[in-house]
């Protein structure tokens, strides 16, 4: 101890300057064990020319690095601990891992081991598993033929990005147009890459009003939503849908209102496309998704009226079924990268690209029945290669829509570093939300200050009474992974998160 306490004494001693050069001279020893790396020997202190001393010197620099890593390891659990103990998250079941990615190295856990509803955390199992299971550079590919009986087949993939850049039925048209043929039978829509279990049993029912719990199909347009709008005009309500196709039926129930206030909604009779406009409308808000059912026969007619406008003779059926396309000429491809439909996913949260991908890995497996059911188990075989336990862990569907999914923070933070560990990762990385600069709301909207910004990638996830987030702290001391589910969350609990991750920097 005496040699520690003389040691230490001696760097204490020394000006500033010798100091700075002493440290340097000392880390080049221990790197490179060669001093004349740290520059002209002649000027660094007396004290380094007697070579028990350096000997000394060196262990107490080794024993200052120890310590200094010890104690900002310390600083972390610390400033994690002080925000999980905070009285408002009374109540609150929490769940929290924070991890050095590089080591794998817990830096703090609480009940990293209990099971609890991830809501959309579990976007970051169906999607670390797609690219694992899929291979990163799998495409969708959504395939239109002409068959030698006049049949316009529309062979859909599952994409969940068909019709977001492009008009499909108006490109179609303009082909068919180019192709000279002014007469089609039927126009097919095979959506069987998919199997017909078009909502999750677990998703609620009085939620297919909502555009995040649209059908999933194997043929999937527009994110299988159709836009209304509603204004008031003349003493009167007014509507307009995008798309405008006949294949909406819309009762509009809605009353004009003097007054500031628009309390407009739209409903849908389950299994079927009949729409009721209901609410006062005093002014124009913003537009309403509504999901459509049946979206392949939803872009089967919109291509129909299409090509009906462009002269087009439609003399059979809107038919959706499994198509043999064998001898049929391709006429149009229409290809989306994984990695694409992955980033609408944990980035921008849609539901609907999630659920395609869980079922996509099934459907490469040749399953076509039981998708959600098969994926449940693919995923579950994926976390266990991640290294992390099963118990407690419960897949259901691909989106954490589902109430019955149950994740542990311990799970989600193995399947965070296993990503973190893979040659590509900086492609996964970019597919999630960026703190105070893009993707979803929980994300985007916090962590807008310097020191956080563009410095936090994750995935949130928030139904009732769930508050969950997830990803990577890039901090100047190294890279961090987090993982927090909170249930029976309160108002303070976004906060809390939030403090959590930020106590990393």
């Amino acid at each position: 101890m005496q040699i520690i306490r003389d040691s230490f004494k001696i760097f204490l001693l020394l000006p500033g300057k010798e100091l700075f050069s002493s440290l340097f001279a000392l880390f080049h020893l221990l790197m490179f064990g060669n001093l004349a790396l740290a520059g002209d020997s002649a000027k660094m202190p007396a004290v380094f020319e007697d070579s028990e001393r350096m000997h000394e010197l060196k262990y107490v620099f080794q024993l200052m690095i120890l310590l200094l890593a010890a104690g900002l390891q310390a600083g972390i659990a610390e400033k994690v601990q002080a925000v999980a103990a905070r009285e408002k998250l009374d109540g609150v079941d929490l769940s929290v891992v924070i991890m050095d990615a590089e080591s794998g190295q817990a830096e703090y856990q609480l009940s990293e081991k209990v099971s609890l509803i991830p809501a959309s955390t579990m976007k970051l199992i169906t999607t670390s598993a797609a690219i694992e299971k899929l291979g990163e550079s799998y495409k969708y590919s959504t395939q239109v033929y002409c068959s030698d009986g006049g049949d316009l087949i529309i062979e859909g993939s599952g994409d969940p990005a068909l019709g977001l850049d492009e008009d499909i039925p108006a490109d179609i048209s303009a082909e068919i147009e180019r192709m000279g043929i002014s007469e089609i039978r039927n126009i097919v829509a095979d959506s069987t890459f998919f199997d017909d279990q078009l909502q999750h049993p677990d998703w609620p029912v009085i939620e297919i009003n909502r555009s995040y719990q649209p059908e999933i199909s194997g043929v999937s347009y527009r994110l299988n939503c159709a836009e209304f709008e509603v204004w008031p005009a003349g003493g009167q309500v007014l509507w307009d849908s995008e798309p405008e196709t006949s294949f909406l039926k819309v009762n509009n129930q809605a009353d004009y209102t003097s007054s500031r206030r628009n309390t407009v909604w739209i409903s849908r009779k389950i299994n079927k496309n009949s729409f009721t406009i209901h609410g006062d409308c005093g002014y124009q808000a913003r537009p309403v998704e509504v999901p459509v059912h049946r979206p392949a026969l939803f872009l089967a007619c919109l291509t129909a009226e299409e090509l009906s406008e462009n002269g087009v003779n439609l003399t059979g059926k809107l038919l959706e079924s499994n198509a043999d396309t064998s001898g049929a000429r391709l006429i149009k491809s229409y290809k989306t990268p994984l990695l694409e439909a992955v980033e609408m996913a944990n980035s921008d949260s849609v539901n609907l690209a999630a659920e395609c991908i869980a079922k996509t890995i099934p459907a490469e497996n040749g399953l076509r029945r039981n998708q959600w059911e098969n994926f449940a188990g693919e995923a579950e075989k994926f976390i266990a290669s991640c290294g992390a336990e099963l118990d407690g862990v419960k897949v259901r569907d691909g989106s954490g829509l589902s109430r019955g999914n149950r994740l542990t923070a311990e799970v989600l933070a193995a399947v965070l570093r296993h990503q973190y560990e893979q040659e590509n990762f900086e492609e996964f990385k970019n597919t999630l939300a960026v703190g105070g600069v893009s993707g979803s709301g929980p994300v985007k909207r916090y962590f807008t200050q310097p020191a956080f910004k563009g410095r936090i990638f994750a995935k949130s996830g928030t139904m009732t009474g769930i508050k969950a987030l997830a990803g990577y702290c890039f901090t100047d001391s190294g890279t961090y992974i987090f993982s927090i589910i909170t249930n029976n969350a309160n108002g303070h609990t976004r906060k809390a998160i939030n403090d959590i991750v930020k106590s990393v920097f």
